[in-house]
């Protein structure tokens, strides 16, 4: 049974001061049999090695020229393999993620734009998370998160606005987005 889930997006800015890394998705790596958005990772180095693209560059975007195409696909011998993406990298080997970008501000919401068509049961999540270096427990230390399980289906691009809730006073150093 084949599933399917497709997510469409576009990112605007987290607060007056910062931009997610290539968040309108304007610009992609050729891969040689597939292509990634610069400074996202997403499991199409894995996907590709059995002939299928989890996560592909659409046009036109909204704004912009692309937009992000995420799709759960079925991968023989894998079982169905979500679209994700998630600013950063990920190892293909280790399966080790590299996540983040530096980020030094405490902004109200996430916001952007999307496109959403669920498939059966198919769930999507979009979430954005603040965190903060801890040296004294050599970790991370969650600030603030910003998640949405994604809803029914949105068929146009609709404005999209998840408020941070904060668990900390302090300010973060990294922020980082994760789509599935």
């Amino acid at each position: 049974m084949k599933t399917t889930f497709t997510l469409i997006l576009s990112f605007f800015f987290m607060a007056t001061f910062a931009q997610i890394p290539n968040g309108g998705f304007e610009n992609w790596t050729n891969m040689g049999t597939y292509s990634d958005p610069d400074d996202w990772g997403t499991m199409n180095a894995i996907t590709s090695l059995m002939g299928v693209i989890t996560c592909e560059k659409g046009t036109p975007g909204n704004p912009g020229n692309s937009y992000l195409k995420l799709t759960s696909k079925d991968v023989l011998g894998m079982g169905v393999i979500p679209g994700v993406a998630f600013t950063g990298e990920l190892d293909a080997v280790t399966m080790e993620q590299t996540f983040g970008f530096p980020y030094n501000s405490r902004p109200g919401s996430f916001t952007g734009k999307w496109q959403y068509m669920a498939f059966g049961a198919d769930q999507g999540m979009i979430g954005a998370v603040l965190t903060k270096w801890n040296p004294s427990t050599l970790m991370a230390d969650t600030i603030a998160m910003a998640m949405l399980p994604l809803p029914g289906m949105v068929m146009s691009w609709a404005n999209f606005s998840l408020p941070f809730i904060y668990l900390s006073n302090d300010t973060p150093d990294t922020a980082l987005v994760a789509i599935v």
